[in-house]
């Protein structure tokens, strides 16, 4: 799992894992937070294994953003199991306007 310190966390800031091997995006979504002070923390530029999501967990996130397009199932698995693991906030986000990918997302 591929990582990328970019900000500083202060203490009233929340804590993101933004994570998505397509790296424009993932880049526009940081820009996109870097404005409103959201503390963001690390960027992974890989989709962690199933096997790592304890360790990503162990980090502390408040606040999972996670890529979508990529690799849907692999995306949707991880949504699943953070979900499942933690009180944290996931989100997602996709170029892709596919209703059904966004439905099994919700339902995850």
């Amino acid at each position: 799992m591929t990582t990328q310190g970019i900000n500083t966390l202060e203490s009233d800031d929340l804590s993101v894992a933004l994570i998505g091997p397509d790296e424009n995006s993932r880049k526009a979504i940081a820009n996109a937070l870097s404005g409103v002070g959201s503390g963001l923390t690390q960027e992974y530029a890989t989709y962690p294994s199933p096997a790592d999501v304890g360790s990503l967990l162990d980090a502390g996130f408040e606040v999972f953003i996670l890529e979508l397009d990529s690799n849907p199932e692999l995306a949707l698995e991880l949504v699943e199991q953070i979900c499942s693991r933690s009180s944290a906030t996931v989100m997602v986000y996709s170029d892709n306007p596919y209703s059904e990918l966004l439905v099994r997302c919700m339902r995850a």
